[in-house]
C-alpha cells in the first residue's frame, strides 16, 4: 500500500522548502508518485514500421502484401541462407505473433524469434574491448587490436592498447541501448522528476539522442569518402568538409551522396526542439531553464521522433536495422500523470508560463 501524506501548495529552493502550505484536511499526497507514466502507444507508426522491416527482411518468400499480413493468422517459419550458404529457419511467427510480442516486451532481439543475427558492418560492428593489466617492458607484453576500420572503412587507422583501458569501434549499438535505457530510468523515476539529479540525467539524454544521429552522419561520410558503396557519389568540393558543419547540412549528405530523398518533414519540428534544447542545457544560454513537467513529458516523447530518422536514414543509404534500433523504435508514448489532488487541470499557456519564458525571442 502507498505511503500516504498530507497534501500541501510547496515550493523549494536548493531542494529545501521556502513554503509550505497545508491543503484541506483529508487530501492527501503521495511522495512515491510518478508523474511520468508510459502508455500502450508508440510513436510514428514505429512498431509497424519495425515488424514490417523484419517481415520484407526475413520473409520476402511468403508474399502477402501489408494488408494480408495484418489479417494473416497463419504460423510461418521464415528462412534464411547467409553468404556461407548455410541455413536457417525462424521460430512460427506473423504479423499479430510480432505485434503481440514488442506490445508486450517493449524491444526487438533477434534471439526471440530466432532470426539470425546481423546489422550493417560499417555503423554497427564494434570491437569493444578492454584489458586490466600491463606487462612492464622487458616481460613478454601483450596487444590488444582493432583492424576493423581498414576493413570497414577503408582508412589506415589501426588502434592498439598495451595497457589499462578501452577499445572500442562503434558507438552506435551501445549509445542507443543507453537512449532507451536512460529514458526508460527516468520515467520509472519520475517520482523524482522535481529533483536535480532527475534533470541532469534528462540533459544526458538529449544529448545522447543528438549524438546518435551525428555519429550516423560521421561515419556514412567517411564510408562514402573511403570506402563508398557502388552507386554512391562522393564529390568533396559539393559536399564540403565534414567538421564544422550544422546538423541540417550533414543530414542533407545522404540525398547528395545516394541519390535518395530522405523524407523526414514529419520528424523535423521534434528534432529542432530537441536540438535547440541540448544546445541550451550545455551551455546555459540565456542563464535559465523553466519546464514544467507537462513540457518535459512532450520532449521524452520527440526522442521518439529521433528513432525514426535515425530508422529513414538507414532506409535511404541502404543498411541494414540493428536490434539495438528497433528497440529504441519501439518504446511506448508516455504521459503525465498528476497527483490526485490536482488532476483537475487547465491547460498551460505556454507563452507566458514554462520553457518559451526561459529562453530568447
Amino acid at each position: 500500500m502507498k505511503e500516504e501524506e498530507q497534501a500541501y501548495y510547496e515550493i523549494k529552493l536548493r531542494g529545501g522548502s521556502m513554503a509550505k502550505i497545508p491543503l484541506k484536511p483529508g487530501q492527501t499526497f503521495d511522495p512515491k508518485h510518478r508523474y511520468i507514466v508510459t502508455t500502450n502507444k508508440f510513436a510514428n507508426g514505429n512498431k509497424s514500421l519495425v515488424i514490417f522491416h523484419l517481415l520484407d527482411e526475413y520473409c520476402s518468400n511468403i508474399k502477402n502484401s501489408r494488408k494480408q499480413w495484418k489479417k494473416d493468422r497463419k504460423p510461418y517459419r521464415c528462412t534464411f541462407t547467409n553468404p556461407g550458404k548455410s541455413q536457417w529457419q525462424s521460430s512460427p511467427i506473423n504479423y499479430n505473433e510480432l505485434d503481440r510480442h514488442i506490445k508486450r516486451t517493449k524491444r526487438f532481439k533477434f534471439s526471440d524469434f530466432n532470426f539470425p543475427n546481423y546489422s550493417c558492418d560499417w555503423l554497427d560492428l564494434s570491437v569493444d574491448m578492454t584489458m586490466n593489466f600491463h606487462l612492464p617492458s622487458g616481460k613478454m607484453g601483450m596487444v590488444i587490436q582493432d583492424f576493423s576500420l581498414t576493413q570497414r572503412f577503408g582508412i589506415g587507422i589501426r588502434p592498439q592498447l598495451d595497457r589499462e583501458g578501452h577499445l572500442i569501434s562503434s558507438f552506435l549499438p551501445q549509445l542507443t541501448m543507453r537512449v532507451v535505457n536512460k529514458r526508460k530510468k527516468l520515467i520509472e523515476n519520475s517520482d523524482k522528476v522535481l529533483e536535480i539529479d532527475w534533470l541532469f540525467d534528462f540533459k544526458d539524454l538529449t544529448n545522447d539522442c543528438i549524438s546518435l544521429i551525428d555519429i550516423f552522419l560521421m561515419q556514412f561520410y567517411t564510408k562514402s569518402k573511403y570506402a563508398p558503396e557502388r552507386n554512391w557519389t562522393f564529390d568533396e568540393d559539393k559536399i564540403g568538409l565534414k567538421h564544422g558543419r550544422r546538423l541540417m547540412d550533414k543530414i542533407s549528405w545522404i540525398r547528395t551522396i545516394t541519390g535518395n530523398n530522405l523524407d523526414i518533414e514529419p520528424e523535423i519540428e521534434a528534432l529542432n526542439t530537441l536540438r535547440e534544447l541540448r544546445n541550451h542545457l550545455n551551455h546555459f544560454d540565456p542563464p535559465s531553464f523553466c519546464a514544467s513537467v507537462e513540457e518535459i513529458v512532450e520532449w521524452l516523447n520527440m526522442t521518439l521522433r529521433v528513432a525514426t530518422i535515425l530508422y529513414k536514414m538507414r532506409k535511404c543509404v541502404g543498411a541494414k536495422m540493428s536490434e539495438e534500433l528497433m528497440t529504441f523504435m519501439v518504446q511506448p508514448i508516455v504521459k503525465f500523470e498528476p497527483q490526485s489532488v490536482f488532476s483537475y487541470r487547465v491547460e498551460q499557456y505556454k507563452p507566458n508560463s514554462g520553457y518559451n519564458t526561459s529562453i530568447w525571442r
